[in-house]
Formats: C-alpha cells, structure tokens, sequence
C-alpha cells in the first residue's frame, strides 16, 4: 500500500509502486529520479518493511514500519496501523492516489477479499488502484466498476510468479477502469526450478538446429561449424547491469539491441544498421505491397471464407 505525491508534470505518465524505499535519501532519490527524469508521474511511497537476510543480523531492519511512515509523511509535504487506518489517514492527508496489492492468485492463500472488505465497510471510492487482481471475483469487480476505482494489471509478473491468469481482460468485460503495469522480470517460487533460461536459448540455437538435421552446420560455436552468429549489445538501458548472459539476452534483449549478424562468415547487420540492403527501396516495397493486401483483402467474401475455411478443418 502506498501513499501519493507527484512530480511536475511533464510528458509520458506512470504510476510508481515505490518498494525500495528503504531509508529517507532512497525515497528521495525516487522522487527526484521522477523529477529529472521529466516524465509525469505519481509517487506511490511504499510502506513494505526490509526483509532479514540469514547473517544481516537486525541492522537491516532499522528502517521499520512506523519510521516509513513517519517519513512517508515528510515526502508528501504534510501528513500516514492496519489497512483501513493507513487509508483513513491517506485521505485526511488528502492524496490524490492510494495504491494496494491485492488479490495475488494463489498467493492469496487467506482469500483476504480485500476490495469485497473496503465496500462492506463503505470506504471504496475512486481514490483507489488495485494491482495484479488474479483472485478478484465478480463481486469485488462490480463494486470497483460501481465506485470509479482502477485496477492495474501487470500480466508479465502475474504469469511469472504463478499468481494465475492475468486479470485485464476481465476488467474490461466488468467495464472497470484499467489500466497495464510494466513489470520486472521475476521467477515465481520455488528458487531453484527445473527450466532455465539456458533452457531457452538452447532451443533457439542447438536444439532448432537438430530439428531440420542441420546440427553437424550450425547451433554450436565449435570448430567446424558455419560461422552464424548474433551479437548483441548489452550496455543500453534495457540490459545494464548484465549480470547473467544468458538471462539478458532471453529476458531483456530484443531485436533492437542486435548489433552485428554474421551468416557463414559475412557480415550481414553491423553497428545495428543492414549491410548490403538498399532499405530506403525495400521499405517501400513493403508498404506498397501491404497496402495492396489489404485492399485484396477487402474484396473476399468473408462469410463464404469462413465456411470453406471450416469445412476444410472440421470445425
């Protein structure tokens, strides 16, 4: 749960779900990333207490609860026991937005029904976003979509961690406001699991190299072999600090952060740009040839397609 202060506005708008705040100079330090950052956004102080390493003994723990509180209110500028108290005092302090975590699918193992709770006890209102939302039910979305509250879905996270299925497009069925939450990459429980990320790239090198029987050519880099291979640039915003390879390039790369291919020994993508390839001619191409797809397209008689097409497949 957090309490909300916002930066100037300025250009692209984002919600922050502050969780590391774990001395006053970090909350600080968020704030005035926001700031400098010149993104509009609202800062949601999050009030989560440090968890206690094996051999941190209690040190990492000073910051408690009530001291978080105690400074949430020095970062608001003026005034935040249980949920309902933090809330009350949220709005007394007149915050624009209070953030909760609930509903988390299969961690939700009390069935807390924290959102049913606040509209039994008439403090719902649409001062109020909910995140992640997996276990929500009917009633709980009604009452959201009846009072003008959000739900933010971050389905990557919500998959990830094994919460369930994501819950987004049901708010939408429910008509709730929404929203989507970007997410940072996270294994769900147990530590050690059974698939890994080498897993992952193993299947889009050697593995698919195996498929077409092409394994004695390519999918290792060893003596022998077609020299292929992707070179990927790991020192952009997207990818820093690397500290696995492998999971960087499975979880945080995408075509953008390729800086060189090479095919059997050529160079055919260097410094991130094509080599050899007239793009300015082939761009072209392709949009004129999109565009006369699409009018194709529109000339077929879709209900006579569809019907064909079901025949063919028994269905």
């Amino acid at each position: 749960m957090g309490s909300q202060c916002s930066s100037e506005h300025k250009n692209i708008c984002v919600l922050d779900h502050c969780h590391i705040v774990n001395s006053p100079a970090h909350a600080d330090a968020a704030v005035n990333g926001l700031k400098e950052a010149g993104i509009r956004a609202t800062f949601c102080y999050g009030l989560y207490e440090n968890l206690v390493l094996p051999g941190q003994g209690q040190a990492a723990a000073v910051f408690d609860l009530d001291m978080r509180k105690n400074d949430a209110l020095r970062v608001q500028g003026r005034g935040i026991d249980d949920m309902v108290a933090d809330l009350q005092v949220a709005r007394a302090l007149g915050v624009r937005i209070t953030t909760m975590h609930v509903a988390m699918g299969h961690y939700d193992t009390r069935h807390a029904r924290v959102v049913q709770n606040l509209a039994d006890a008439d403090l719902l209102a649409p001062d109020l976003v909910f995140s992640h939302g997996a276990s929500f039910t009917d009633s709980e979305l009604n009452a959201i979509t009846r009072v003008g509250a959000g739900i933010v879905g971050t389905p990557d996270t919500e998959l990830q961690m094994g919460m369930g299925y994501p819950v987004i497009f049901k708010t939408r069925d429910a008509r709730c406001r929404r929203g989507i939450d970007n997410a940072s990459f996270v294994s769900s429980p147990p530590a050690t699991l059974k698939r890994t990320t080498a897993d992952i790239l193993r299947m889009g090198t050697i593995d698919s190299a195996e498929v077409i029987h092409l394994e004695n050519l390519v999918g290792w880099i060893t003596p022998g072999k077609k020299t292929d291979l992707v070179l990927f640039k790991c020192d952009d915003i997207d990818t820093v600090p690397v500290l696995d390879p492998v999971g960087t390039v499975v979880f945080h790369t995408s075509p953008a952060n390729i800086d060189t291919v090479i095919v059997g020994g050529r160079i055919v993508k260097k410094d991130g740009k094509f080599v050899g390839v007239d793009w300015a001619n082939l761009r072209w191409q392709v949009e004129e040839r999109s565009r006369w797809i699409v009018a194709e397209a529109a000339r077929v008689d879709t209900p006579i397609q569809r019907e064909q097409w079901s025949r063919a497949f028994g269905v």
